[in-house]
């Protein structure tokens, strides 16, 4: 992934992605460390250069992982992404969700536990699946209520409206 950010000239894009997706305000460069090494991502302090990749998180990994995924969503029709905010912080989980959706051509499905996004301003109750019992349903068939855009969808599901 490295590789490519840096071999594409897209090292400044990297570094305003990860601005805006995760609100990490980092100075990136890249550097040749030794002759006739490849030139690896630093992160820029005022003391000194620190490697990337040794100083990063589990979940800033991850989002360098989406960001190269990302450059290849033209050709990709169908996405499965499964537990895909494992290392991310709610808000992050919920951008790299809303950046996905942006992406018309796209299907997409993606896994995760945490119902903190569960809401209307990212996505329609019915775009919201359960898998239980071998069965996957839409939220809206989980319950007798019309879902309608006022409502608070992870209030509900924390109360088991949605229980099977």
């Amino acid at each position: 992934m490295e590789k490519f950010i840096i071999g594409k000239d897209l090292v400044s894009e990297f570094q305003v992605f990860l601005k805006e997706m995760a609100g990490l305000d980092l100075q990136l460069d890249k550097v040749r460390i030794g002759f006739g090494m490849d030139d690896v991502f630093v992160q820029k302090t005022p003391k000194k250069n620190l490697v990337f990749n040794a100083v990063s998180s589990s979940g800033t990994k991850c989002l360098m992982l989406f960001y190269y995924w990302l450059k290849h969503f033209d050709d990709v029709e169908f996405l499965y992404m499964d537990e895909f905010d494992a290392y991310y912080h709610y808000e992050l989980a919920t951008n790299v969700l809303k950046k996905v959706a942006e992406f018309d051509h796209i299907q997409a499905i993606l896994t995760s536990h945490n119902t903190t996004m569960v809401s209307n301003d990212i996505l329609r109750p019915d775009c919201y699946l359960q898998l239980s019992d071998g069965k996957v349903r839409p939220f809206s068939d989980l319950t007798d209520r019309e879902l309608r855009e006022g409502h608070n969808l992870e209030k509900m599901l924390r109360n088991g409206e949605f229980d099977v």
